[in-house]
């Protein structure tokens, strides 16, 4: 019984308080004789009545507005790859692709189908774009085209790197790169999840191909 005759007054109180903030009205069922102790607390309940009613609150006439919590954010572009692909490590993988893309503003993550040398596929997180390379045989720049994947357990185990030849270019195999464009290196050899990145490894890839071009032109 105490319940519900608490419940009646919340109900009362919150009519009284629509009322009151849209044009000073006071329902007939509410009206009482207030002492001039309470006149203090109403003052209260009517001011938090209107912030409530004007800016979003809400009202709880036991005491002041109840904050609502902002609706969460919708996750990033990189977040969502990140996730989909399954990383163990995920906040080290954005940090390094956060890192990567800022340092190389070429290159930009994706997602695609990688298939490991024993024929299995799994979904992983990408780096495509150029690095620029100056080539030592005639100092001029280029752009190299790669991808760069990151497996599934980076950064412990080494990401794998390939060059991309566009319609224009073909691979040109040498020490460091094979017929399929996948690149080989010490840098990759002695990976270390310490002192090693992708960052160190374009810059050892750029080294590299400005001494030993790994694609050339062809005819259009």
């Amino acid at each position: 019984e105490r319940e519900s005759a608490r419940a009646r007054d919340q109900a009362r109180s919150s009519l009284s308080c629509v009322a009151s903030t849209l044009g000073g009205l006071q329902l007939e069922s509410t009206r009482r004789d207030v002492p001039a102790a309470v006149d203090e607390a109403e003052s209260h309940r009517l001011t938090h009545c209107t912030m409530a009613y004007f800016g979003g609150g809400s009202y709880n006439p036991y005491g002041p507005p109840v904050a609502q919590p902002p609706p969460a954010g919708p996750a990033s572009p990189l977040d969502a790859m990140v996730q989909s692909a399954g990383y163990r490590n995920a906040e080290r993988v954005k940090w390094e692709i956060t890192r990567t893309t800022s340092t190389y503003s070429d290159l930009s993550p994706g997602t695609d189908m990688y298939t490991y040398d024993n024929g299995r596929q799994s979904l992983l997180v990408n780096l495509t774009g150029t690095i620029p390379i100056v080539y030592a045989a005639n100092q001029q720049r280029y752009n190299i085209p790669v991808r760069i994947w990151l497996l599934n357990d980076h950064p412990e185990i080494p990401p794998v790197p390939y060059v991309v030849p566009t319609a224009e270019m073909r691979v040109h195999p040498g020490k460091h790169v094979d017929a399929a464009g996948k690149v080989y290196l010490p840098y990759l050899h002695h990976w270390n999840v310490a002192t090693s990145s992708i960052v160190g490894l374009i810059g050892v890839m750029a080294e590299v191909f400005g001494r030993e071009a790994p694609v050339y032109s062809v005819a259009a």
